[in-house]
């Protein structure tokens, strides 16, 4: 269990956001901070001793860049709403400016048989048909 409210009720969130390969990473680390930057819950430019928000680059996935958005809110028992406020907010920043947020992809490579191991396999199966099917 945490104390949420010790002394204050600033406290801080993060929004993990992933885009796609091939994305300017300057751009997202910018649009990222902007978002954060122009909510009215979020602690920026250090008020009250607070860090300003950051975007972290925090990897390289399997078919992500991914990042962090990490930024201190005035009231941490709306962080909820706040962090649904900056994932619409991030959705439609990199719309405008043609950031993909990836998705999982999987690269299926289907490979024939040579038409002499296809005839050996069917031979060990068995039978294609049966009499009387």
């Amino acid at each position: 269990m945490k104390n949420w409210n010790l002394r204050d009720r600033y406290g801080r969130i993060s929004c993990p956001v992933d885009v796609a390969y091939g994305s300017d990473v300057r751009l997202v680390e910018r649009l990222l901070v902007e978002v954060a930057n122009r909510h009215k819950d979020v602690l920026s430019e250090g008020q009250a001793g607070i860090p300003k928000p950051v975007a972290l680059f925090r990897g390289f996935g399997d078919s992500t860049l991914d990042f962090e958005l990490r930024c201190f809110i005035r009231d941490v028992t709306r962080r909820f709403f706040v962090i649904s406020d900056l994932n619409f907010a991030i959705d439609e920043a990199f719309r405008e400016n043609g950031v993909t947020i990836a998705f999982p992809q999987l690269d299926v490579w289907h490979r024939s048989l040579p038409p002499k191991h296809n005839d050996a396999r069917r031979s060990t199966d068995g039978p294609a048909e049966r009499a009387g099917d």
